[in-house]
């Protein structure tokens, strides 16, 4: 949400981003339960893992190049 902050100065894409939160906490257990069958925790685990590679891979430069604009642009110390 931070890095999203930082790219959207009107507001709008994070007021988007907390919708889309909620909608992923209310549909997470519904997906959750239909994952679930038998010895079905082990896709279940994949399913919550997998997301976070492909996350990593596009926001860690947003959020290492807002973190050097800011370095860069503080120049009151």
């Amino acid at each position: 949400m931070g890095v999203i902050a930082g790219l959207d100065f009107d507001g709008r894409i994070a007021a988007f981003a907390i919708v889309m939160q909620n909608a992923g906490l209310a549909a997470g257990p519904a997906v959750a339960g239909l994952l679930i069958t038998g010895d079905g925790y082990g896709m279940l685990g994949w399913m919550g893992i997998g997301p976070y590679g492909p996350a990593m891979v596009f926001i860690l430069p947003l959020a290492l190049s807002l973190g050097k604009a800011d370095r860069e642009g503080d120049n009151t110390q």
